[in-house]
């Protein structure tokens, strides 16, 4: 009875882990020269994804990280100054698939 138990235990901690993503992490910023691109392991209920920050039809920043699922193909809008962001957020579901633009 306890092998049972003790495996049970086991598959479904394999299950909460095992299907966590790993995503690529960078931003990319107008007028930035480099690009530090790292790796992050998501927590159990986010996705990878890519968010665009653009104003005036240009884009002003790309991120790549992990978000909530919750926050997966929203489009939001912020005010910095006079300047009007509109802001894209971008989710996949498979290990480093935010790794494209």
């Amino acid at each position: 009875m306890s092998k049972i138990i003790l495996w049970g235990l086991v598959a479904l901690l394999w299950v909460q882990f095992g299907e966590q993503l790993t995503c690529i992490k960078s931003k990319v910023s107008q007028g930035s020269t480099s690009d530090k691109i790292s790796i992050e392991r998501c927590k159990f209920d986010h996705n990878c994804a890519t968010i665009k920050k653009e104003t005036n039809k240009t884009t002003t920043s790309i991120e790549k990280k992990c978000v909530n699922h919750l926050k997966c193909k929203m489009n939001d809008s912020e005010i910095v100054g006079s300047l009007n962001y509109t802001v894209t957020t971008v989710c996949c579901k498979e290990d480093l698939c935010n790794k494209g633009s």
